[in-house]
C-alpha cells in the first residue's frame, strides 16, 4: 500500500517529468541534441601542465585511503572515517593541483573555467540544467531496474552501498553526525574535486588532443560512469547520461563552476531523496 506522502511525491515527479520532457524536446529540436550548439561555439583552448590528471587522481586516491584507514584506528565507526578521509583528501588534492599549475606559470585551475565572480548567474544556469535533466536521470534508473527485472526473476534493484550503510544508522545515535559528514563530502567537496578532474583535466585534455568536442564528452562520460558505478553497474546508464549533461554544460557555458554547482545539486537531491523517501524504485513500485 502506497502512503499518501509517497503518492503525492509520485504525482509531483510525473508533473516534473512532463515539464522537463517538453523543455528537453524543445532543446533537442533547437540545438540538434546539442551538437549544433557546440559547433557554433568559438574555439576554447585550455592548457594544463603535463601529468595533471595523474597528480590529481593519484593524490586523491592515496590520501583518501590513508586518511580513512588512519581514522578507522581511532574511531569505532567505519563510514564516518571514510567520509572525513575523502573530504580531507579532496581539499588537499585541490590545493596540490593549484600549486602544481602555478609552478608551471599557469593561472592555476581558474584557467580551466573556475570562477566565482558570476556565482549568481552560474547558480541559475546549473539550476536550469538540473530541473530539466534530473527527472530523466531518475527515469533511466527506473527503466533499467524494471527491464532487468523482466529479464530475470532473480534480479534485485541495487542501492549504492553507502546509502544502505547510512540508512542503517537510523537505528543508532551516529546517524546525524554521519549525515552531516556525508553531506559535506558528497554535496560540497566531491563535486569540486571530481569536476576538476573529469571535466577540467580529462575532458579538456582529450579536447586538446583530438581537436573535437563531442568525442571527449562521450569518452569522459564513459570513464565517469564506470568509476562511479563500481559495484552498482545498474546505475551506469543514468551516470552516463548525467556525465554527458555535465560535459555539454562545460563546453557550452565554458565554466567549471557551473559543472560543480550542477553536480552538487544532483548529489544533494539524490541524497535527500534517499534519506527522506527511499530510492525511486521503491517509490514507484507501490
Amino acid at each position: 500500500m502506497v502512503s499518501a506522502a509517497n503518492l503525492l511525491l509520485g504525482y509531483i515527479y510525473i508533473i516534473w517529468l512532463a515539464a522537463a520532457g517538453f523543455a528537453g524536446i524543445k532543446w533537442a529540436f533547437n540545438t540538434g541534441l546539442g551538437a549544433g550548439a557546440l559547433r557554433r561555439m568559438p574555439p576554447w583552448h585550455r592548457t594544463q601542465p603535463l601529468g595533471s590528471v595523474l597528480l590529481a587522481a593519484g593524490s586523491y586516491i592515496i590520501l583518501a585511503s590513508a586518511f580513512s584507514e588512519g581514522l578507522k584506528t581511532i574511531m569505532s565507526d567505519t563510514m564516518l572515517p571514510q567520509q572525513i578521509g575523502m573530504a580531507s583528501a579532496g581539499i588537499i588534492t585541490i590545493v596540490f593541483l593549484e600549486m602544481y599549475f602555478r609552478s608551471f606559470h599557469f593561472e592555476g585551475i581558474s584557467s580551466l573555467g573556475l570562477s566565482f565572480r558570476n556565482f549568481g548567474s552560474n547558480f541559475k544556469s546549473a539550476g536550469k540544467f538540473i530541473l530539466t535533466v534530473y527527472p530523466f536521470i531518475s527515469l533511466s534508473v527506473i527503466l533499467t531496474t524494471r527491464l532487468l527485472g523482466l529479464l530475470s526473476d532473480d534480479f534485485q534493484p541495487q542501492n549504492h552501498p553507502f546509502i544502505d550503510d547510512l540508512l542503517a544508522k537510523r537505528q543508532d545515535g551516529s546517524f546525524l553526525l554521519a549525515s552531516i559528514a556525508a553531506g559535506v563530502n558528497i554535496v560540497l567537496v566531491a563535486p569540486f574535486v571530481e569536476e576538476t578532474i573529469f571535466r577540467g583535466l580529462v575532458q579538456s585534455g582529450l579536447n586538446s588532443a583530438t581537436g573535437r568536442r563531442g568525442l571527449p564528452i562521450v569518452i569522459t562520460s564513459a570513464i565517469f560512469a564506470v568509476v562511479h558505478g563500481a559495484g552498482v553497474w545498474t546505475h551506469w546508464p543514468s551516470l552516463m547520461l548525467f556525465s554527458l549533461v555535465l560535459g555539454y554544460a562545460y563546453e557550452k557555458k565554458r565554466s567549471l563552476t557551473v559543472c560543480i554547482l550542477l553536480h552538487s545539486m544532483f548529489n544533494f537531491i539524490s541524497l535527500a531523496m534517499s534519506l527522506l523517501a527511499g530510492d525511486l524504485y521503491r517509490l514507484t513500485g507501490g
